[in-house]
Protein backbone atom coordinates (compact mmCIF):
# COMPACT_ATOMS: atom_id res chain seq x y z
CA UNK A 1 0.00 0.00 0.00
CA UNK A 2 1.02 3.57 -0.57
CA UNK A 3 0.19 6.60 1.51
CA UNK A 4 -0.50 9.67 -0.56
CA UNK A 5 -1.80 13.12 0.14
CA UNK A 6 -2.87 13.76 -3.45
CA UNK A 7 -5.09 12.02 -5.99
CA UNK A 8 -5.16 8.21 -5.92
CA UNK A 9 -6.54 6.20 -8.83
CA UNK A 10 -6.86 2.63 -10.14
CA UNK A 11 -7.58 1.12 -6.77
CA UNK A 12 -10.09 -1.35 -5.40
CA UNK A 13 -10.52 0.88 -2.38
CA UNK A 14 -9.19 4.12 -1.06
CA UNK A 15 -8.91 4.82 2.64
CA UNK A 16 -8.89 8.23 4.23
CA UNK A 17 -8.00 9.67 7.60
CA UNK A 18 -10.09 12.67 8.60
CA UNK A 19 -9.69 15.03 11.53
CA UNK A 20 -13.08 15.27 13.21
CA UNK A 21 -12.29 18.81 14.41
CA UNK A 22 -12.12 20.02 10.79
CA UNK A 23 -15.49 18.58 9.72
CA UNK A 24 -18.96 20.04 9.92
CA UNK A 25 -21.59 18.31 12.02
CA UNK A 26 -23.52 17.45 8.85
CA UNK A 27 -20.46 15.78 7.27
CA UNK A 28 -19.86 13.76 10.45
CA UNK A 29 -23.54 12.75 10.52
CA UNK A 30 -23.34 11.59 6.89
CA UNK A 31 -20.17 9.59 7.55
CA UNK A 32 -21.86 7.89 10.50
CA UNK A 33 -24.53 6.57 8.11
CA UNK A 34 -21.91 4.35 6.43
CA UNK A 35 -21.44 0.76 7.53
CA UNK A 36 -18.97 0.35 10.38
CA UNK A 37 -15.53 -0.87 9.27
CA UNK A 38 -15.28 -4.48 10.37
CA UNK A 39 -12.96 -7.29 9.41
CA UNK A 40 -10.71 -7.44 6.42
CA UNK A 41 -13.13 -6.56 3.65
CA UNK A 42 -12.75 -3.61 1.32
CA UNK A 43 -16.30 -2.36 1.52
CA UNK A 44 -17.24 1.29 1.87
CA UNK A 45 -17.22 1.87 5.62
CA UNK A 46 -16.01 4.05 8.48
CA UNK A 47 -14.58 3.83 11.99
CA UNK A 48 -14.27 6.66 14.47
CA UNK A 49 -12.14 7.23 17.56
CA UNK A 50 -11.67 4.12 19.67
CA UNK A 51 -13.39 2.01 17.00
CA UNK A 52 -10.82 3.17 14.42
CA UNK A 53 -8.00 2.14 16.74
CA UNK A 54 -9.70 -1.21 17.37
CA UNK A 55 -10.11 -1.76 13.64
CA UNK A 56 -6.42 -0.92 13.09
CA UNK A 57 -5.32 -3.38 15.79
CA UNK A 58 -7.56 -6.09 14.32
CA UNK A 59 -6.15 -5.39 10.86
CA UNK A 60 -2.60 -5.70 12.18
CA UNK A 61 -3.41 -8.95 14.01
CA UNK A 62 -5.17 -10.56 11.07
CA UNK A 63 -2.98 -9.28 8.23
CA UNK A 64 0.41 -8.83 9.82
CA UNK A 65 3.10 -7.93 7.32
CA UNK A 66 0.70 -8.63 4.42
CA UNK A 67 -1.68 -5.85 5.47
CA UNK A 68 0.27 -3.22 3.59
CA UNK A 69 0.63 -0.96 6.59
CA UNK A 70 -3.02 0.13 6.76
CA UNK A 71 -3.41 -0.68 10.45
CA UNK A 72 -0.18 1.03 11.43
CA UNK A 73 -1.09 4.07 9.35
CA UNK A 74 -4.39 4.43 11.23
CA UNK A 75 -2.63 4.00 14.58
CA UNK A 76 0.01 6.58 13.69
CA UNK A 77 -2.65 9.07 12.64
CA UNK A 78 -4.68 8.40 15.81
CA UNK A 79 -1.60 9.20 17.84
CA UNK A 80 -0.89 12.34 15.82
CA UNK A 81 -4.46 13.69 15.79
CA UNK A 82 -5.62 12.24 19.09
CA UNK A 83 -7.77 9.12 19.21
CA UNK A 84 -10.91 11.15 19.87
CA UNK A 85 -10.39 13.15 16.66
CA UNK A 86 -9.72 10.43 14.10
CA UNK A 87 -12.23 9.20 11.54
CA UNK A 88 -11.23 6.42 9.13
CA UNK A 89 -13.28 6.22 5.92
CA UNK A 90 -12.90 3.64 3.17
CA UNK A 91 -14.52 3.91 -0.27
CA UNK A 92 -14.74 0.80 -2.41
CA UNK A 93 -14.34 1.54 -6.13
CA UNK A 94 -16.34 -1.63 -6.72
CA UNK A 95 -19.38 -0.47 -4.77
CA UNK A 96 -18.99 -3.14 -2.11
CA UNK A 97 -21.01 -2.00 0.90
CA UNK A 98 -22.38 0.95 -1.02
CA UNK A 99 -20.80 4.22 -1.98
CA UNK A 100 -20.16 7.53 -0.28
CA UNK A 101 -22.86 9.03 -2.48
CA UNK A 102 -25.40 6.74 -0.81
CA UNK A 103 -25.10 8.91 2.33
CA UNK A 104 -24.85 12.26 0.55
CA UNK A 105 -21.05 12.47 0.35
CA UNK A 106 -18.76 12.58 -2.63
CA UNK A 107 -15.34 11.09 -3.03
CA UNK A 108 -14.06 14.53 -4.00
CA UNK A 109 -15.42 16.05 -0.77
CA UNK A 110 -13.85 13.36 1.42
CA UNK A 111 -10.61 13.63 -0.52
CA UNK A 112 -10.55 17.41 0.00
CA UNK A 113 -10.99 17.00 3.76
CA UNK A 114 -8.56 14.10 4.18
CA UNK A 115 -5.39 14.30 6.22
CA UNK A 116 -4.07 11.45 4.08
CA UNK A 117 -5.15 8.74 1.66
CA UNK A 118 -4.07 5.14 1.18
CA UNK A 119 -5.03 2.84 -1.66
CA UNK A 120 -5.53 -0.90 -1.49
CA UNK A 121 -5.62 -3.03 -4.66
Amino acid sequence: MKIRNGFVSNSSSSSFILDKRKLTNSTIASIRKLNPADGLGRSTAFAEGRDAVGFANEWNTECGEYGGGLGQWILDEAKRLGEENIIFVRESDEGMGGNLSDVGLSLARIRSKAEGEMEYH
